[in-house]
């Protein structure tokens, strides 16, 4: 076997495992209404995004040790005191009041999850958000 494909499988082993234990805070959110988006800012790096929903907050972090996606489900009410309600920003604005629906994440080819793509009443994702140099970072995706 080459190095080549044992790091392959080494990447599709971490994808397979990554995939396993991310899927259920997505779960919990869908169709829940997207009440406000938080975001947590520490020395100039975006670490932290909450999303609220009417039973739930999924918590997307950024890992800063090997730059991934943390994904965990919290209590709407157990926020931090230093998180910045963003909810009037674009583009979380256009998305307040419609339903999780989708999230899909990104593994990259070492097999690490970077990022995640976010949809909001349907199945199209509307957000990613992908973590370069310790900090997430905030796409929108327009079809």
């Amino acid at each position: 076997m080459t190095e080549t494909n044992k790091t392959f499988e080494l990447a599709q082993l971490r994808a397979a495992e990554v995939t396993f234990i991310m899927r259920e805070p997505f779960q919990h959110m869908e169709g829940q209404p997207l009440k406000a988006v938080h975001e947590l800012v520490v020395e100039d790096c975006l670490i932290k995004y909450f999303f609220i929903g009417t039973k739930h907050a999924l918590l997307i972090a950024a890992d800063v040790n090997d730059d991934t996606v943390e994904v965990n489900l919290t209590s709407p009410d157990k926020l931090p005191v230093t998180v910045k309600n963003v909810s009037a920003v674009d583009p979380w604005e256009s998305l307040i009041g419609r339903s999780f629906g989708w999230c899909s994440m990104t593994i990259n080819q070492q097999g690490y999850c970077d990022g995640v793509l976010m949809s909001f009443d349907g199945v199209f994702p509307q957000v990613f958000l992908t973590v370069v140099a310790s900090s997430i970072k905030l796409g929108r995706i327009t079809m």
